[in-house]
C-alpha cells in the first residue's frame, strides 16, 4: 500500500474561514473556508445552501444569509476542498457606474452601471427608467451576462446604460445632389420624439428608432435652393431651349406661355415643396424646306414659322398651295405654307392581267372646273379632282388592249366536265348575248357607260355518257345513255328501250336520258304449292275397255231378267219377280290435295313480233278437264255416280212380257265420254305435267311477261 502523499499547508488553514470585501460596501462579505473531504461525514453541498443550514468548525463566525456559490478541491490528493460563501450585494448604485459623454458633450453624460445580482428572480427594467442617482439620464440599454468567476453558479452580471436625453445636437455640413450646402443636425432623442416640421428649406427630417429606448433625429436644412439649367438644341422650330429647375413653394404658379416660353410646370412633390421647370426657346422661329419628287405639285417650298396665336393663314393662290396656322399653346402658333414652284405633266404605262391590262396613265394640273374625258372602249377612267379653289388634278387612264382573251378549260355541264373554250372580250354596251346547243354560257356585264365585259363558254361537242347497272330482281343489265341534243329533237327508240326522259337545259338544248335492256331476262322457273282437286274416275283399270259398271239381277218380284250384254251395251229382258242393280265396277273418288304448281316465266319483246304474246303452238294448249255427270233414274233401273271421267257407255233394259206393269217397256241410257276420257287420263296423262294456264302480262315498253303454269296429274 502506497503512503498518502502529503500536501503543502492550506491557505486559509483548514477549519478556519477567511473574510474578504469585494466592494466599497462593508456589508458585502465573501467567506472562504477549507474542509477535509476525508472526514467520514463529508458530503458535497448543493449551490445556494445557506450558511446556517450547514455545520461548521466551532471557531467560525455566524453568517446566516450567506449562500454557497463555489466548491473545489485545492490539493492534489483531493483531501482539502475550498468553499466560497457570499451574501447578496447591497447599495450597488453608490459605486457601480462608469461615465462617458455623448458626442463629447460634458452636459450629456452616459452612465454605465454594472450589477452582480442573483440569477433567480432577475427581470430587466423598462426602457426609459431614470437613473437611481442621476434622474436626467434614462435607461436605454440593459444586458445580462454570466460571471466568469466563482459567483457564476448563482449570480449574473447585469450592465445598464443610462443616457442623458435628448443628447447634444451635432451639426455637419454637406452638398446635396442639387449642389446646395446642407446643414445636417443629428441628435439622440427619447422614444416617440416627432421629427422637425417640414418646410421649404428643410431637405431632410426623420427620427429613426434605433433601439426601444432611444432614437436618432436627423434634420437637414439649406439657406436657399440653387436654380439649375438644362440647355438643349434639337431640330425643328424653337429647338434651342433653356430649361430652369427650381424648388419653390407649392402655391407658386407656372410662368405664362409666350412666343419664347415653350413650357412651364410646377410639380408639387411634398406638402411644403414643389419643383418649377420653365423652358424658354431662343430660336429658330422660321424654317423652310425645298423638295422635288417628280410628282404633280412635287416642286414645292415648305415654310414653318412661329407667329402669334391670332395670326391668319395666307390666301391660296396659283403659287401658294396651302397655308395653315395651328395654335400650339396659349402664347404662340405655327404657320405652315406650301409654295408651288412648277407643275409638270406625268405619264406612265402599266401592264396588268386581264382585259384592257395594257394601260397608260397621264396626270396633269388643270384649272378648277375642267371636265373629265368621256369614257370609250379605250378610255378606262378620267377623273378631275379638286385640289383647292383654284386648281384641280386631272388623271386619265387609257388601254390599248387586249380586248379578247381565250383559254381552254374543263367546265361543268349537264354531262359532267367537258373541254370548253372560255373567252372574255370587251364589247360595246348594249350588245345582246346569244345562245345555242354548244353555248354553255354567254354573259355580258356592264363595265361603265361605254363598254361591257362579255364572258362566253362554248364546246365543240358533248360526250355521250353510258352507264351499266344490274337490275337485281330480273338479273339483267340496264344500259343508260345521256346525251345533249337540240331542243325538240325526235327520238327513235332502240329495241328493249324501257325509259326515255328529256330534261330541258335551256331553250336551245335538252339532256336526253334513255335506258334499255342489254338483253331480255333469261327464263326462270317458279314453284308454288296450293290445293288442287283431281277428278273422280269411273274405269275398270284391269280391263279399261270393258263395261265400267256391274249389272246384278235380283228376284224381287218384278220379273226383270237380264237377257244379253254386247260390248258396253246391256240388254235385259224382264222376268217374273226380277230387279236390275247398276253398281260401279271401279270408281276412284275426286282427290283434293296440296299440289306443286310449276310456273315458267319468260320475257318477250312484242315490238319486234306481236305474235309472241299469243299462244300458237300446240304445246301451249291449255289442258282442260271436263267431267261427265253419270246418273239416271228410270222406271226399270236407276244409278248416280256424280261428276266423273268416263269412256262413255250405254245401258238398255226391256221389261218382260210377263211384267204386268211394265210389259214390253224398254229403257236405254247412253253416257257420253268425258274430256279427257277415263282411259286417256289413266293410261296416258296421269303422272305427266300438263299446262293448266298461259298468261301474258304487260311489263313496260312493249315488253311482256309470259307465265306458263304446269301441274303433275294424279
Amino acid at each position: 500500500m502506497q503512503p498518502i502523499k502529503t500536501t503543502n499547508a492550506m491557505n486559509p488553514a483548514p477549519a478556519k474561514g477567511i473574510e474578504s470585501f469585494p466592494t466599497p460596501v462593508i456589508d458585502d462579505v465573501v467567506i472562504s473556508e477549507v474542509v477535509n473531504s476525508w472526514k467520514g461525514d463529508y458530503q458535497p453541498l448543493e449551490y445556494g445552501v445557506l450558511w446556517k443550514d450547514v455545520s461548521h468548525a466551532p471557531n467560525q463566525g455566524s453568517f446566516p444569509e450567506h449562500k454557497l456559490v463555489f466548491q473545489q478541491p485545492t490539493s492534489e490528493d483531493g483531501q482539502w476542498v475550498k468553499r466560497i460563501w457570499v451574501n447578496d450585494r447591497v447599495n450597488q448604485d453608490s459605486y457601480n457606474y462608469a461615465i462617458k459623454y455623448s458626442a463629447g458633450s460634458q452636459d450629456h453624460p452616459i452612465y454605465i452601471r454594472t450589477y452582480i445580482v442573483p440569477r433567480e428572480g432577475y427581470a430587466p427594467l423598462p426602457d426609459g427608467t431614470p437613473d437611481p442617482l442621476f434622474p436626467g439620464a434614462l435607461l436605454v440599454d440593459e444586458e445580462a451576462n454570466r460571471n466568469e468567476g466563482e459567483l457564476d453558479s448563482k449570480y449574473i452580471t447585469v450592465t445598464r446604460v443610462y443616457e442623458t436625453l435628448p443628447g447634444p445636437a451635432v451639426p455637419t455640413r454637406r452638398y446635396n445632389e442639387r449642389g446646395d450646402l446642407e446643414t445636417v443636425i443629428v441628435q439622440t432623442v427619447p422614444p416617440n420624439t416627432p421629427p422637425t416640421t417640414d418646410g421649404l428649406l428643410v431637405t431632410q427630417s426623420q427620427v429613426e428608432q434605433v433601439e426601444t429606448g432611444k432614437g436618432v433625429k436627423t434634420t437637414a436644412t439649406v439657406q436657399d435652393h440653387a436654380l439649375l439649367q438644362i440647355k438643349e438644341k434639337k431640330e425643328g422650330l424653337l429647338g434651342e431651349t433653356i430649361t430652369t429647375d427650381d424648388i419653390v413653394d407649392p402655391s407658386t404658379s407656372p410662368d405664362a406661355l409666350s412666343q419664347t416660353i415653350v413650357a412651364s410646370t410646377v410639380e408639387q412633390y411634398t406638402a411644403t415643396k414643389a419643383r418649377k421647370r420653365t423652358t424658354t426657346a431662343s430660336g429658330p422661329t422660321s424654317l423652310s424646306q425645298k423638295s422635288k419628287d417628280g410628282k404633280l405639285l412635287g416642286d414645292i417650298t415648305s415654310t414653318e414659322s412661329v407667329v402669334a396665336p391670332s395670326s391668319d393663314p395666307d390666301a391660296v393662290s396659283s403659287t401658294i398651295i396651302s397655308s395653315e396656322v395651328k395654335q400650339v399653346d396659349s402664347g404662340k402658333a405655327i404657320k405652315k405654307n406650301v409654295v408651288l414652284n412648277s407643275t409638270p405633266t406625268l405619264s406612265g404605262n402599266q401592264n396588268e392581267q386581264g382585259l384592257l391590262g395594257n394601260k397608260s396613265t397621264s396626270e396633269s394640273i388643270v384649272v378648277a372646273g375642267t371636265s373629265a374625258d368621256p369614257l370609250s372602249l379605250s378610255v378606262i377612267s378620267s377623273v378631275v379632282e379638286p385640289i383647292d379653289s383654284v386648281r384641280s388634278r386631272k388623271s386619265t387612264v387609257e388601254s390599248s388592249g387586249p380586248t379578247l382573251l381565250e383559254t381552254t378549260s374543263l367546265v361543268d355541264s349537264s354531262v359532267g366536265q367537258v373541254p370548253a373554250t372560255v373567252s372574255q372580250s370587251i364589247v360595246p354596251l348594249g350588245q345582246a348575248p346569244s345562245g345555242g346547243k354548244l353555248v354553255l354560257q354567254d354573259q355580258i356585264s356592264a363595265i361603265d357607260s361605254a363598254k361591257a365585259k362579255r364572258e362566253t363558254v362554248t364546246v365543240d361537242s358533248y360526250p355521250e355518257l353510258t352507264t351499266y347497272d344490274l337490275e337485281e330482281q330480273l338479273g339483267v343489265v340496264v344500259i343508260t345513255e345521256r346525251e345533249v341534243v337540240d331542243h325538240d329533237t325526235p327520238y327513235n327508240a332502240l329495241p328493249l328501250t324501257i325509259s326515255l326522259n328529256d330534261r330541258p337545259i335551256d331553250q336551245w338544248k335538252t339532256l336526253r336520258i334513255s335506258s334499255r335492256l342489254y338483253d331480255l331476262p333469261i327464263p326462270r322457273v317458279e314453284y308454288t304449292t296450293r290445293n288442287f282437286t283431281f277428278p273422280s274416275i269411273l274405269l275398270n283399270t284391269s280391263s279399261p275397255s270393258s263395261l265400267p259398271v256391274k249389272v246384278t239381277q235380283q228376284n224381287v218380284g218384278f220379273g226383270r231378267v237380264a237377257t244379253a250384254v254386247e260390248g258396253e251395251t246391256l240388254w235385259v229382258a224382264s222376268g217374273a219377280n226380277k230387279f236390275i242393280s247398276i253398281t260401279p265396277n271401279q270408281l276412284r273418288p275426286a282427290i283434293d290435295i296440296p299440289t306443286r304448281f310449276k310456273t315458267i316465266v319468260t320475257f318477250v319483246d312484242a315490238a319486234s313480233d306481236p305474235s309472241l304474246i299469243v299462244p300458237t303452238s300446240p304445246a301451249d294448249d291449255i289442258y282442260t278437264i271436263s267431267t261427265q255427270a253419270v246418273s239416271y233414274s228410270g222406271s226399270l233401273f236407276s244409278f248416280g255416280f256424280g261428276e266423273v271421267l268416263t269412256n262413255g257407255f250405254t245401258i238398255s233394259v226391256t221389261a218382260s212380257q210377263y211384267d204386268e206393269r211394265y210389259k214390253g217397256l224398254n229403257e236405254t241410257i247412253t253416257i257420253p265420254p268425258s274430256s279427257p276420257t277415263a282411259s286417256q287420263y289413266w293410261l296416258t296423262d296421269k303422272n305427266n305435267e300438263k299446262l293448266i294456264s298461259w298468261d301474258a302480262e304487260y311489263w313496260r315498253s312493249n315488253i311482256w311477261i309470259i307465265r306458263k303454269t304446269y301441274i303433275n296429274l294424279v
